[in-house]
């Protein structure tokens, strides 16, 4: 089936329902740039997005949105920045941010240019699936450890108590996002899942609101009505504003231990996307022939993110799960949208909106993130094992698993329990991260390990 005939068979329902993907992705977006005060970030994403509508000559769907495997560094280094003094702390961040973003999107970007080079075998050698697979593994469950008890639970010195909505949260997105998704493509629960479980999680707050309204009659203890108190003091992006926004020039500086977290991270980010669709059996290879190149990919995340570092925003990916093109009309769709969402940033201004939606919300689809990396993580190993054998992958897992648990448990006691790592590597005044410990640990054993005399063709797309 050609382009033209992929087209004629796309139905109004279709279409409408791509338009209802794209909301969901976006609002996703808009909530992960709003809760860092980022929100530049949801027009620069947007105006990416039309830029590859309208410049794929192959007509392909395609968005933009926050590279989900680097939220760590802006949730760690800006998420406390507005204790202090305000903006000065808050510039200063994102000083740090901007130079760490220019240097991840370099190094992404040679890692593509040195890839390409590597011969199949080198490439199987160097980043197998289980790599991706046990780190992708590691960094969910300790990003997943770290949302249930940073953000579910109150200090111990506000009285240690267990956040029940923000566990009700948590629990309801994972369980309908997986039974939803376990039903047919075609079922309106599969389809629109994201913005229905979006609105479930408003509907819990609004009840709980209610009850407390009903028995106590006014603000004080609601979760979310009392969030419309604070409406005007919440940060926004306007062309007003800019001169503040971009004070953190004031402010550059390298942190070292922020660039080889970023480091780490950015490895493991490659990982995944070169290995992204192994495994994935003879369906997907043959769509591949007509979807992106792996080339193409990493070229525009890499170039977004250094336009983008200019605005100390976080690393965008490109996202493009539906393998197929679209026709005019999802085209103009898409484009609508889009512009939409550009109006909103400026109108309302949307980013002012967003930060009124509860942080429970937020941090349960960030752990819904979480959990389908977690899951994708397997699906790596499982590919890994058929094709380099039990030997070569179990040992990796092993390695990779055991170094990552232990040293990350470790890290999770430093940041909650005040606990000093004993483990903990520095040069000079730099602290080494466990990830990149690990990392380097486990490109020596890939290069030790030999792997199994078998010849398995490899469905990268640009192979």
């Amino acid at each position: 089936m050609n382009k033209t005939d992929v087209a004629k068979v796309k139905s109004k329902k279709s279409a409408y329902g791509v338009n209802i993907t794209n909301f969901s992705v976006l609002l996703i977006m808009a909530l992960l740039a709003a809760k860092a005060h980022l929100g530049i970030g949801i027009l620069l994403a947007a105006i990416g997005s039309i830029a590859f509508i309208i410049f794929d000559k192959k007509d392909r769907l395609g968005l933009f949105i926050p590279n989900f495997i680097f939220l760590p560094i802006f949730i760690l280094t800006l998420g406390s920045s507005e204790v202090g003094d305000g903006v000065s702390a808050s510039a200063i961040a994102r000083g740090r941010v901007a130079i760490a973003s220019w240097i991840i999107a370099i190094v992404y970007l040679v890692f593509a240019m040195v890839y390409h080079l590597f011969t199949p075998r080198m490439k199987k050698k160097l980043i197998p699936p289980y790599f991706a697979g046990a780190l992708s593994i590691v960094f969910a469950a300790l990003f997943m450890v770290g949302i249930l008890v940073k953000f579910t639970y109150v200090p111990l010195d506000q009285g240690g108590v267990i956040n029940y909505i923000g566990i009700s949260n948590l629990v309801l997105f994972v369980f309908l996002f997986y039974l939803f998704n376990s039903l047919s493509k075609d079922s309106f629960f599969n389809r629109y899942k994201l913005p229905l479980i979006f609105i479930m999680g408003i509907l819990i707050y609004v009840i709980h609101d209610l009850i407390m309204l009903a028995t106590q009659a006014s603000l004080e203890g609601t979760l979310y009505f009392a969030r419309f108190q604070e409406f005007g003091h919440y940060n926004y992006f306007v062309f007003s504003n800019l001169g503040e926004y971009f004070r953190f020039y004031n402010h550059i500086d390298f942190d070292w231990s922020l660039i080889l977290l970023a480091l780490a991270l950015t490895v493991i980010s490659f990982s995944n996307t070169v290995n992204m669709y192994r495994g994935e059996g003879e369906e997907v290879s043959k769509k591949l022939k007509e979807g992106p190149s792996l080339d193409s990919k990493i070229l525009l995340d890499s170039g977004l993110t250094l336009a983008n570092s200019a605005f100390a925003i976080p690393p965008f990916e490109l996202i493009s799960e539906e393998v197929r093109y679209i026709n005019k009309k999802e085209k103009i769709i898409n484009t609508t949208f889009l512009m939409g969402i550009i109006i909103l940033v400026f109108a309302l201004p949307l980013e002012y909106i967003l930060q009124t939606i509860p942080e429970g919300i937020y941090f349960a689809f960030l752990f819904l993130f979480a959990s389908r990396l977690f899951i994708n993580g397997f699906n790596l190993i499982k590919a890994g094992v058929k094709e380099q054998g039990k030997l070569r992958t179990g040992v990796g897992v092993i390695l990779i698993l055991l170094l990552g648990f232990i040293l990350g448990g470790f890290f999770l006691a430093e940041i909650f329990l005040g606990y000093t790592l004993a483990l903990s590597l520095t040069i000079g005044s730099v602290k080494i991260n466990f990830f990149l410990i690990i990392i380097v640990a486990s490109f020596i054993l890939n290069i030790v390990l030999p792997l199994p005399k078998q010849k398995g063709e490899d469905i990268l797309p640009h192979e």
